[in-house]
């Protein structure tokens, strides 16, 4: 009987342990800043730009992940890494030499959303 009894407390101890930390998850559940990750081509040359309301914690030095759409499934193409500032927070492949459809993806951080661009499609001038 007394097994049963300490099994009950601390059974009710996980519980008002497991309650304290939902409290903690919900005060760091602060809201995260929108992030807007932009792509452009020009040519073959494919570049864009990382914006947010807080640009220190959420576009400076931010990896942007370039995928190339091909036969409809995501293929991760190329990395790169915002500026550290002043803003504007820019990003550039180069020269990739490729053709074809493109998209830029940031990841969600803390304190940060993730952000995926619009589609574009890159081809070489003439």
């Amino acid at each position: 009987m007394k097994a049963s009894f300490v099994g009950i407390l601390g059974g009710a101890a996980l519980v008002s342990g497991a309650l304290v930390g939902l409290t903690t998850v919900a005060e760091a559940a602060a809201p995260k800043a929108r992030v807007t990750v932009t792509i452009k081509a020009e040519g073959v040359d494919l570049s864009g730009r990382v914006k947010s309301r807080n640009p220190s914690l959420c576009a400076a030095n931010r990896k942007v992940k370039v995928y190339k759409v091909i036969n409809g499934e995501n293929h991760l193409f190329a990395t790169d890494t915002t500026d550290e500032g002043p803003a504007p927070y820019e990003w550039s492949t180069g020269n990739t030499g490729q053709e074809g459809t493109f998209f830029a993806k940031v990841s969600a951080k803390p304190g940060c959303r993730a952000d995926v661009s619009p589609t574009i499609t890159a081809v070489r001038n003439p």
